[in-house]
C-alpha cells in the first residue's frame, strides 16, 4: 500500500453539532449573476491541535480534519501533531496538514448550505435523513471543484489532493483529454464525474462507520428539536426550488467557482443522477430498517 493511501484511511470529516445556527443566507444578485453568500463575516473560524500517536494510525483511529457546528455557526480545523517521534505518525501528519486547504472548502460548503439543511421541520423522517445524507455528498463535491479551481488559476495538476480527489480529477483528464483546457465545469461528464467520486467517497465513509448517527439522528428527530429561522433569513427562491421530497436537489448543488456559478444537478445526467439516490435511498433504509 502506498504511504500516501494510509494518509486518507484514517482522515475524514466530520460536521457534527446542533441544530440551531445562524443561517447563511445565498442571494442572487441579478447584476452580477451570482450566489453571494451574505452574514459571513458572522461565521468563526478556529484553528485547533490534535496529537497523535503511532498507535493511533495502527488502530486505525478516526483523526477529524474539521467540522462545522451550526449551533456556534463555526468552523473548527485541527492541525495535527505527532505526539512521538515514529517516522510513521511524522509523515502522516505532514501530509495532512497539507490538505487542510480542503477542509476548509469542506466545512465552508456545509456553511454555505445551512439554510437548506439545518431547518427539515417539515419533510417526512427518511426526506430529512436523505438530506442529511446529501449534505455529506455535497463537501466533497466542492473540495473537487475547489481542486479544479486551482487548476484553473495555475493552468497546471494541483498537489496534495485527497484520493478521491485525485481519481475524479485523473477520471475528468482521461474523459477530456482531446479537450482544451482549463476543465469546463458546465460538461455533463465533468458534473457525472464530481457526483460519482464525490457519492464513492460519502459511501467509503459509511463503511468505516461515519455519518451513520447523522442519518439515525435526523430520521429520528421530533419537531420541537428543529431550529425556526426568521423568515427575512431564508432565500425564499432557493427554498421554493429545494424539494427534497420530490428529488429535486439544485440549490444544494449550486456552488461558487473561479468559472463563475455552477449547479451540477442541473448539468449531471439523469443516469448519474438516478445512482446517486438510489444509493442514498437503500443506504438510509438499511440504516434506518424503515422503508419509509
Amino acid at each position: 500500500m502506498k504511504f500516501e493511501k494510509l494518509y486518507d484511511i484514517a482522515f475524514f470529516f466530520v460536521i457534527g453539532c446542533v441544530i440551531g445556527a445562524t443561517t447563511i443566507e445565498l442571494k442572487s444578485n441579478k447584476k452580477e449573476k451570482k450566489y453571494i453568500i451574505e452574514h459571513l463575516d458572522t461565521l468563526t473560524t478556529r484553528i485547533d491541535t490534535t496529537y497523535i500517536t503511532k498507535e493511533d494510525l495502527e488502530n486505525k483511529r478516526v483523526i477529524v480534519g474539521g467540522t462545522f457546528c451550526s449551533a456556534k455557526n463555526t468552523i473548527n480545523i485541527y492541525y495535527i501533531k505527532p505526539k512521538d517521534t515514529a517516522q510513521k505518525t511524522i509523515n502522516y501528519c505532514n501530509a495532512v496538514n497539507k490538505q487542510i486547504r480542503y477542509v476548509k472548502v469542506h466545512e465552508l460548503e456545509h456553511a454555505k448550505k445551512a439554510n437548506l439543511v439545518e431547518n427539515p421541520h417539515f419533510f417526512l423522517p427518511k426526506t430529512r435523513a436523505k438530506i442529511a445524507a446529501q449534505n455529506e455528498i455535497i463537501a466533497p463535491a466542492a473540495e473537487i471543484i475547489a481542486a479544479l479551481d486551482l487548476s484553473y488559476i495555475t493552468k497546471a495538476k494541483p498537489a496534495n489532493m485527497r484520493w478521491f480527489i485525485k481519481n475524479a480529477y485523473n477520471e475528468m483528464s482521461q474523459t477530456l483529454k482531446k479537450q482544451p483546457r482549463p476543465i469546463d465545469l458546465n460538461k455533463q461528464e465533468v458534473a457525472d464525474i464530481i457526483i460519482k467520486h464525490s457519492l464513492l467517497f460519502f459511501l467509503s465513509e459509511v463503511k468505516r462507520g461515519s455519518y451513520i448517527g447523522t442519518i439515525k439522528r435526523e430520521y429520528n428527530r421530533i419537531p420541537n428539536d428543529f431550529y425556526y429561522p426568521p423568515i427575512d433569513n431564508c432565500n425564499i427562491k432557493q427554498r421554493i426550488e429545494f424539494k427534497p421530497h420530490l428529488d429535486e436537489w439544485a440549490p444544494l448543488w449550486q456552488f461558487n467557482t473561479k468559472q463563475g456559478d455552477v449547479n451540477i444537478w442541473n448539468t449531471a445526467s439523469d443516469k448519474q443522477k438516478s445512482i446517486l439516490l438510489n444509493s442514498i435511498d437503500s443506504l438510509v433504509t438499511k440504516i434506518t430498517g424503515k422503508q419509509r
